[in-house]
């Protein structure tokens, strides 16, 4: 079973809202091609299906570095299953060039995943304004799944 971060959706969508940032796609070559890299050393090669998904994920992250989205959205729009997402999002974050997180919402969108690119320039912004930590270190516990600790403290503020 996979344990996530849980996040509030108006932090996430106020950040998204006025990021004014515009998509690279030089960028998303180049982080595209990290990614690729990473996962090789692990033996692992996307196929063409999960290839198209991760594209797509990492075009939007190049605009603000955090992007919300959920897999049947991603299912309509690029005519993939939802085994095919989920592989995508389970590479991501086996990679650990991205945290994934699941929104959390009274209403609407909790089954939302928000993704954080580690390496964008808004990285540090996003960990203040939607995680509310300061300062982050990423490390693995014993389950070899992502957490978050906040080097001043181990509680997350």
């Amino acid at each position: 079973m996979d344990s996530f971060i849980f996040i509030i959706n108006q932090a996430v969508q106020t950040f998204i809202t006025y990021g004014n940032q515009k998509g690279d796609r030089q960028l998303k070559e180049d982080r595209l091609q990290q990614l690729e890299e990473v996962l090789a050393t692990q033996g692992i090669y996307p196929g063409g299906k999960v290839h198209r998904v991760l594209e797509k994920l990492i075009y939007d992250l190049t605009y603000n570095g955090i992007i919300k989205v959920s897999r049947e959205h991603l299912s309509n729009k690029l005519e993939v299953g939802f085994n095919t997402i989920s592989t995508a999002f389970k590479l991501m974050e086996q990679s650990k060039l991205f945290i994934l997180s699941r929104n959390k919402s009274g209403k609407t969108n909790s089954g939302c995943r928000v993704i954080l690119d580690v390496q964008h320039v808004n990285f540090e912004s996003i960990l203040s304004e939607v995680y509310h930590l300061n300062s982050l270190s990423l490390k693995m516990n014993l389950n070899n799944q992502l957490i978050l600790h906040n080097r001043l403290s181990d509680t997350m503020l």
